[in-house]
């Protein structure tokens, strides 16, 4: 499940950036880059503590 939320956070990141201007486009992978790193804190987490 934690696998497939970071393939469809990355899908619908590019296609964010595909479809935004450059300015935004920064912004959505900053957003993107911030949900990636806390699904990775939140597998790293879960895979310890189990």
């Amino acid at each position: 499940t934690a696998t497939r939320a970071v393939i469809a956070e990355a899908i619908a990141t590019r296609a964010f950036a595909l479809g935004a201007g450059a300015e935004t486009r920064a912004r959505g992978i900053a957003i993107g880059a911030t949900l990636f790193t806390s699904i990775s804190w939140f597998v790293i987490v879960h895979v310890v503590l189990s």
